[in-house]
């Protein structure tokens, strides 16, 4: 290997570097589904979604609950529905999303419907969900939701932590959390404050990083073949002139 080739190899192990960090720097929510999970518990630090979808792997069963609970002592879980269509019936009886507290014994809510649902913040750092139907039919297999379940903490003498980002409703995330196209804070601020650009704009700007990285790392491994393609050629000329 001669000296070019050397660190031509070197340019392409750090672009493999580089273009990972820079996926890896697109930080979204992980997705959980809620019948991929049932009577688990998902440990969080920051914040996931949890989410009831219409697909051919939901279990025939009357109900699916799991428990999530941050890792983080002292925070709390703020917990916002971004969608939710559960079959409406009077008290909820057909079939409901419910909430609970208190390590999964306490009932905080009952939910279906299409509606509108306020934020939710648990008193501890645990909450278990759990979706039930009172029988199986067409109707309860189109149920679906999106929950964004994000974990917080209030602020200490008046102060959020150095690593933490300040919300304007007073309330302490991850500053990992921000500018992610998720309101983790509830009010949206971490998707305002400090973000400067448009979703689509950020967006736009990270598949350009990417791309270029990745770009780059693509012509370093063109420029290494094309390396050993001409030192072939050159070994091959050498043998032909001997004969």
């Amino acid at each position: 290997m001669n000296t070019m080739e050397f660190y031509i190899n070197i340019m392409v192990m750090v672009m493999i570097g580089t273009c990972g960090v820079s996926v890896a720097q697109m930080y979204t929510p992980t997705t959980f589904e809620l019948f991929e999970e049932c009577d688990k518990k998902i440990i969080i630090s920051e914040d996931m979604l949890l989410q009831l979808s219409v697909n051919k792997t939901r279990r025939k069963r009357d109900a699916c609950s799991t428990m999530v609970e941050s890792d983080v002592d002292g925070n709390r879980l703020l917990l916002r529905f971004l969608h939710i269509n559960i079959t409406e019936s009077p008290g909820c009886s057909k079939a409901r999303v419910s909430l609970y507290e208190m390590e999964g014994k306490h009932s905080a809510a009952n939910l279906c419907g299409n509606m509108s649902i306020p934020v939710f913040n648990t008193s501890g750092q645990s909450v278990k969900v759990k979706y039930e139907v009172s029988r199986q039919d067409q109707d309860v297999a189109k149920d679906v939701f999106t929950l964004l379940i994000s974990s917080f903490h209030e602020q200490v003498n008046g102060a959020c932590a150095s690593y933490d980002f300040t919300c304007s409703n007073s309330l302490c995330i991850d500053s990992d959390m921000t500018c992610n196209n998720y309101d983790d804070c509830s009010d949206n601020s971490d998707e305002t404050i400090g973000c400067h650009t448009t979703d689509g704009d950020q967006l736009m700007k990270k598949i350009v990083i990417v791309s270029v990285v990745c770009g780059m790392f693509l012509f370093a491994v063109v420029c290494v073949f094309a390396i050993k393609i001409h030192r072939a050629r050159n070994r091959r000329g050498a043998y032909l002139s001997v004969d």
